[in-house]
């Protein structure tokens, strides 16, 4: 058997790299400092344009929500807007912002710009960059001579005024007229552009459309009345132009009456425009809705829920009478005037057209001497003891009651 067996040869020894050089020092300081402001300027005009961009487009919006589109524009044309707004503004992000943040600047690019602020450099710190990836291919002298040429042109740099950044200073002027536009349109305009820009931030919101007249604070809003109750509605409106009325509609349940105009009426010494419902001064015979409207407002509609009013009855009251008179007990139906001798027993059975939670028999009818009764759904029990007063014996201790 034969072969060839290979002598194992060591790798080459790798020399080290060789310490930077102070001019190597100065070059790499500045264009490290050189690189990060370029990137921070990079940055502050993106935002700087995404800013204006959306202020601009939000302004626009506000136009056509305020003046263009009667009413506001719809769910469909917030919806739509609130999709090129977010569109727009990704792809920028995308395209401008997110490039500054995440990828780094290249030296080349960093180097222009600082000899771009000092004209007789003459490329001497471009010219290093490209000749140090090729020192090896150079006589030492030679490359000394270059690092040590760009070396002192950078060194008499002023990095924070090198790098160029009047765009900066111009776009700064522009957001600044932006906003001073917003402002005077904030001011001046009789619709809320706040209100405007949220509709379109929030599309899917319950957000109503700005209008020139606002109506706020409507008290009772959804109400609870009796039967045969009038609920008075108030509200402050704001905007109103002279002699410009507030008006509430009306509309009953059954149909017979719908959006009945009322006129509200402004009292002397007063903020706050006042109506009585129903109308005519009856009371509510049955459900009812309103809404107000002023200008170019309408609100939304409030229910009215019209129930009957709670009340208990007496059903029955059964007399028992004092052992020693050997009378049996009484029943009086419907009746609850009581008239029997003293220490008979009033056993009172009551009954109320809404289920009791808690009733109570008041002697005097004072609210100091109640006597619980027990309760069923909407039936209640109890009893007292007809008694004489202490002090006058002609006289009942209490000579009327109440049921509550």
């Amino acid at each position: 058997m034969s072969g060839i067996m290979a002598t194992p040869v060591a790798p080459a020894p790798v020399a080290p790299a060789a310490p930077p050089t102070p001019a190597e020092t100065v070059i790499d300081q500045r264009l490290r400092q050189a690189r990060r402001h370029v990137r921070g300027i990079d940055l502050a005009a993106g935002l700087l344009w995404l800013t204006i961009g959306l202020l601009a487009y939000l302004l626009v919006f506000a136009l056509l929500d305020h003046w263009v589109v009667t009413g506001g524009l719809g769910l469909l044309g917030r919806f739509l807007a609130s999709l090129v707004l977010l569109a727009g503004a990704g792809v920028y992000v995308v395209r401008a912002v997110v490039p500054a943040v995440v990828y780094s600047i290249h030296p080349l690019f960093a180097a222009q710009a600082l000899e771009r602020s000092r004209p007789g450099v003459k490329n001497s710190l471009i010219n290093f960059l490209l000749l140090r990836e090729h020192r090896h291919e150079m006589q030492p002298v030679v490359y000394d001579t270059v690092q040590r040429r760009a070396a002192a042109d950078v060194a008499g740099v002023e990095v924070e005024t090198a790098i160029e950044r009047a765009h900066v200073f111009r776009l700064g002027y522009v957001l600044a007229g932006m906003l001073a536009l917003c402002c005077l349109y904030f001011v001046l305009s009789p619709k809320s552009l706040v209100t405007s820009a949220a509709r379109v931030l929030w599309p899917f919101g319950r957000i109503p459309a700005p209008t020139r007249v606002t109506i706020g604070e409507i008290e009772p809003g959804n109400a609870t009345a009796y039967l045969g109750d009038t609920v008075t509605v108030t509200a402050v409106a704001r905007g109103l132009r002279d002699d410009e009325p507030v008006t509430l509609y009306f509309s009953t349940a059954d149909g017979q009456l719908v959006d009945q105009a009322v006129p509200m009426i402004l009292p002397n010494r007063d903020y706050r425009h006042r109506a009585d419902l129903p109308p005519g001064g009856r009371g509510f015979q049955q459900d009812g809705a309103y809404f107000l409207a002023a200008g170019d407002f309408r609100s939304e509609r409030f229910h009215v829920n019209v129930q009957t009013a709670p009340a208990i009855v007496v059903d029955r009251v059964v007399l028992e009478y004092p052992g020693y008179t050997g009378l049996a007990p009484r029943t009086l139906r419907r009746q609850g005037d009581l008239q029997a001798l003293e220490g008979t027993r009033a056993t009172v059975y009551a009954e109320a057209n809404h289920p009791i939670r808690r009733a109570e028999i008041d002697l005097g009818s004072s609210g100091k001497h109640g006597i619980g009764m027990k309760a069923d759904d909407r039936t209640a029990v109890g009893a007292f003891t007809l008694r004489l007063d202490p002090n006058d014996p002609t006289r009942p201790q209490h000579d009327n009651y109440q049921l509550r």
